[in-house]
């Protein structure tokens, strides 16, 4: 099995995950014209890393250390499907290879920090909110 037996919200959990990759989608996706414009505020690039970051976060606390490789993979995935995705819907979005790269670091970065400890943190949040 995929995903961790000792988290008691997995339900919770996934629905958090999944809404962060429809969130994520949407605003890759959308037409240029109808995403908020907060230019300026945060780089490009630092808005596609940390989003993927948050996502391998999540889908990797949810999953088990064994799989944390297939989640960089999947996630990586989706980062290059975007990208491909954007340039064939021509809706006032770039196709940018460095936002693909963007979203590989962000990925790589989470997983280094799930395979150092951080993995656990879904169950520390359980633990915190509802002791046993």
């Amino acid at each position: 099995m995929i995903w961790r037996r000792d988290l008691r919200w997995a339900p919770f959990w996934w629905a958090c995950a999944l809404s962060l990759v429809a969130v994520v989608l949407w605003g890759c996706l959308a037409p240029a014209k109808d995403i908020p414009r907060i230019a300026g505020l945060v780089n490009d690039k630092l808005e596609h890393s940390g989003a993927f970051f948050a996502m391998t976060l999540c889908f990797g606390a949810i999953a088990r250390r064994t799989w944390y490789p297939l989640a960089a993979v999947a996630l990586c995935g989706l980062g290059g499907l975007i990208e491909i995705l954007q340039y064939l819907m021509a809706l006032g979005r770039d196709a940018d290879w460095f936002d693909f790269l963007a979203d590989s670091v962000g990925v790589t970065a989470a997983v280094i920090l799930l395979y150092a400890g951080l993995g656990e943190w879904m169950r520390w949040v359980e633990e915190w909110l509802s002791p046993r």
